[in-house]
């Protein structure tokens, strides 16, 4: 099942020097449907997205609310945050893919 935000054509468009003008009119129903389930559907919405992820300790609790002033997301997880971010892209097949776009505000590319 695709995610909101996978799109099959998006590797065979992306051209890093293509800029595209800001408009305060955008309107983007998809974003705006992910972004109100993390807002009003949060433990559901971020448990779904944890599960994305490799755990090495798979987490319980998805928030911790018992102090006032410290809640933490997945307290009990553990995982490996360079294994996600770069290892499991290359097992799962994607390691001769584009990793990051870096796109300069300073140079320009």
């Amino acid at each position: 099942m695709k995610k909101a935000w996978e799109f099959d054509e998006l590797d065979k468009t992306v051209d890093k020097y293509i800029r595209y003008p800001c408009s305060n009119n955008f309107v983007n129903p998809i974003y705006d449907k992910v972004y109100s389930q993390s807002i009003n559907e949060k433990e559901q919405f971020w448990a779904q997205q944890a599960e994305e992820l490799v755990w090495t300790k798979k987490f319980q609790t998805v928030l911790d609310c018992r102090d006032t002033y410290l809640h933490r997301w997945f307290p009990d997880g553990e995982m490996n945050i360079c294994y996600n971010a770069v290892d499991r892209h290359v097992h799962e097949g994607r390691g001769s893919k584009t990793a990051f776009i870096y796109d300069s505000a300073y140079t320009g590319v």
